[in-house]
């Protein structure tokens, strides 16, 4: 049968302030505190740099040089998330999403998420993450 030795990837709850998201133990996490008002968070694979986060009340969205389209759509857990993507002429691909907390949080307001000029194989695995966050304490593991 295909896939019958395939293993599930194993993951991580990171349990951030009114929000949570899943992300592969494979992956590193480093989490920044440049200004107290907010925090950058880079999930990594080896050197590469998967997935990064701002986590506070002045995001910088949508990006200024997309001519894209803003998707827009509410999570499972309520939250509205606006996203940007877009597929480069080399396959490679970037996206932008804005996850918005205001709704009962003061800090943190909004959860931006970003990856520019990734593999399809890496965009997936960030996607993912994305995919998985949810407002409030956890509820389950995707």
């Amino acid at each position: 049968m295909l896939g019958c030795n395939q293993r599930k990837a194993e993951t991580v709850a990171y349990l951030g302030e009114g929000f949570t998201f899943f992300y592969p133990t494979d992956l590193s996490i480093r989490v920044k505190t440049p200004v107290e008002d907010f925090q950058i968070i880079t999930l990594t694979r080896s050197k590469d740099v998967v997935l990064e986060l701002y986590v506070g009340n002045n995001p910088d969205f949508p990006p200024e040089d997309s001519d894209e389209p803003i998707d827009v759509a509410t999570t499972p857990s309520g939250a509205v998330a606006r996203s940007v993507a877009h597929t480069r002429d080399d396959g490679t691909q970037d996206r932008e999403v804005l996850f918005d907390l205001t709704t009962g949080n003061e800090w943190p307001q909004y959860v931006h998420c970003w990856y520019k000029s990734l593999s399809p194989e890496l965009a997936a695995t960030a996607d993912k993450i994305i995919e998985s966050l949810q407002t409030g304490p956890p509820r389950n593991t995707p």
